[in-house]
């Protein structure tokens, strides 16, 4: 199988919020506390895994002030991986995320419709493989919106303990974030410290996949090859 591990940080879009967002949207804003709906996030870095096969992975970081071109190279890279999968084994990659379908997946397809328009073909057909939901059973493609997709697995679902990454991660003797936290992206981003918050991304992406690894071992499967250092992680910053 090809597994896509996916985390993808963001900052909050204050223009949309107070137009549109609830007095308890922007009281959390003013706060600096968490919202939680997708709508007012905007993407601007995103981490990958891509276990293709079981010898071979890339891992690598994008980080932008563009959410434009965030989008595009995410779905242009899914439409390329989904090729190579098919033309390796005839099977579509499986993305791994932790709350990724109620949040790094919506927000990343939110943007990528805002942006359609400025989006390469490439990217247009990644959009377009993940929206497609015409073969309701799975029966010869994903589809990847339904929350019973097998293509989607989602750690804080599967565990049904609707715990933190963190959490999950240190009861299970995983390294996890050491650099920053989410609340200091927006401060990161602001102060143009981009490199840093792909490389905070990237420890997010490892952990999941490290942690992902010990679910799928327990559940019958083979280890996956996985990075075992964050050095081994290609940083880009896309302008």
């Amino acid at each position: 199988m090809n597994y896509l591990f996916l985390d993808v940080e963001t900052i909050i879009d204050d223009e949309l919020l107070m137009k549109a967002g609830s007095e308890k949207n922007i009281i959390q804003f003013n706060n600096n506390e968490f919202i939680r709906q997708n709508v007012f996030h905007i993407p601007i870095c995103f981490s990958v895994i891509g276990n293709i096969g079981a010898q071979d992975f890339y891992f690598k970081s994008f980080v932008s002030k563009n959410a434009s071109l965030i989008v595009d190279k995410f779905f242009s890279g899914f439409y390329l991986l989904i090729e190579k999968s098919k033309q390796r084994d005839s099977t579509y990659p499986i993305i791994v995320t932790h709350n990724g379908q109620s949040f790094d997946m919506p927000i990343l397809t939110l943007q990528a419709i805002k942006y359609y328009d400025l989006l390469s073909q490439e990217a247009k057909n990644g959009l377009k493989e993940y929206l497609d939901a015409n073969d309701k059973w799975e029966n010869s493609r994903p589809n990847y919106t339904s929350r019973n997709t097998i293509y989607h697995i989602d750690t804080y679902l599967l565990t049904n303990s609707y715990s933190s990454l963190k959490a999950l991660c240190m009861l299970n003797g995983i390294e996890c974030k050491t650099q920053m936290n989410g609340k200091l992206v927006g401060e990161y981003f602001r102060k143009n410290k981009l490199e840093d918050i792909a490389f905070y991304c990237a420890e997010d992406v490892l952990s999941l996949a490290k942690l992902f690894n010990k679910i799928n071992v327990a559940r019958g499967n083979e280890a996956l090859i996985l990075p075992e250092s964050l050095n081994q992680c290609e940083i880009r910053v896309l302008e």
